[in-house]
């Protein structure tokens, strides 16, 4: 099965130098694990706090705890050197971490993106007495509008140096989606030496118009974390025949219970009819009951992408028990809970922007 992966590490990599003028230069590096020097004391900003979860980015990799933003952390180090008879000797080092935020609206065409750098007490010499500055960019289905970066030092250490930027989607249009790219492109400066420069770049935001409108609720545009699977929740006290079939579901093995193993919405109308016929598509007739199926009908993950049909004890689906990740399982449920299932779906759908292939998460409360 094609899982989307999430977005690449977008930061310049490998070292890169200034000109050498008056015999002495600068350069700078990204690297992806963090100097590490930061906690959760240490991480408020002046427009929205860099929220804690940031701190579980390792290897440069987005974390994210809902579709609303992505956090991702960075190690920066900038060297000054000169030239003294011949020989180049490194005059200073200065180390950083970076904290790249980008944050959105699920109604709402504007998104965000927030960096801070903190340097690191172990930094030394020229390169601590740098300052910095920053200006952002944008490519895709988006536009600036507006940042500020100001002139900086990057000296105390321990201590947020913030660029703040926002931007609209152009994915506007009936039907449109896509991500845009934003980069914040950082220059250090000591005097005395060339400046140099790092580019810092986030792509985890998506727009769209795309999901249409909900019964009163309106098309409207807006912007998510495609790649976070969104929690679907499904109350036992409410809904307990439907509750408790997932449930016996997910324990079989299926899909769709942790985030690490999500379901996968299709939108696709001959993926949704090969799923329902090959699970519910010769079902008993109970009067007040209908056939659930798990995966649900509108994702990738059930009997269309292979497998075997299994059921329970007391489902009245003449099918055998099973196990794994693949296939699908069918219960004759209420019918009054299979039809709020489908009002559930249709709300979470809209209001958390799952389009098609995004990954979200069933739990049973």
């Amino acid at each position: 099965m094609k899982r989307p992966a999430q977005p690449s590490l977008f930061a310049s990599q490998g070292k890169t130098c200034s000109p050498a003028t008056n015999k002495s230069y600068s350069c700078i590096e990204v690297a992806p694990r963090p100097a590490g020097d930061m906690s959760a004391t240490d991480i408020s900003a002046a427009a929205v706090d860099f929220p804690e979860y940031c701190l579980l980015s390792d290897d440069g990799v987005s974390v994210a705890t809902s579709r609303q933003g992505a956090c991702r952390i960075v190690g920066v180090t900038f060297t000054t050197y000169r030239i003294q008879n011949g020989a180049t000797v490194t005059t200073g080092v200065l180390y950083q971490d970076a904290f790249l935020l980008t944050y959105s609206n699920q109604n709402s065409d504007f998104f965000a993106y927030q960096v801070g750098l903190a340097s690191v007490g172990s930094s030394w010499g020229d390169a601590t007495r740098a300052t910095m500055t920053g200006t952002t960019r944008a490519d895709g289905l988006c536009v600036t509008a507006g940042s500020s970066f100001p002139v900086q030092a990057v000296y105390p250490p321990r201590t947020m140096r913030i660029g703040e930027s926002g931007y609209t989607t152009t994915a506007t249009a009936p039907g449109a989606s896509g991500i845009c790219t934003t980069w914040w492109d950082v220059t250090y400066t000591v005097a005395g030496y060339t400046p140099a420069s790092i580019s810092l770049g986030m792509n985890d935001i998506r727009c769209d118009n795309a999901v249409g409108g909900y019964l009163q609720n309106p098309v409207r545009v807006g912007c998510v974390v495609p790649w976070y699977p969104a929690p679907v929740y499904y109350d036992s006290s409410r809904n307990p025949t439907l509750a408790d079939h997932v449930r016996q579901a997910q324990a079989s093995g299926l899909p769709g219970g942790t985030v690490t193993a999500p379901l996968y919405r299709s939108t696709d109308a001959a993926v949704e009819r090969t799923n329902r016929r090959l699970a519910c598509g010769n079902p008993p007739s109970i009067p007040g009951k209908n056939c659930d199926e798990y995966p649900l009908a509108t994702t990738y993950n059930g009997l269309s992408a292979g497998g075997s049909l299994r059921s329970f004890p007391g489902c009245n689906i003449s099918a055998p028990s099973g196990s794994g990740p693949l296939g699908a399982s069918a219960c004759m449920i209420a019918e009054g809970d299979n039809h709020a299932q489908g009002g559930i779906m249709s709300g979470f759908y809209y209001w958390e922007r799952v389009l098609d292939w995004d990954p979200f998460v069933v739990t049973v409360l």
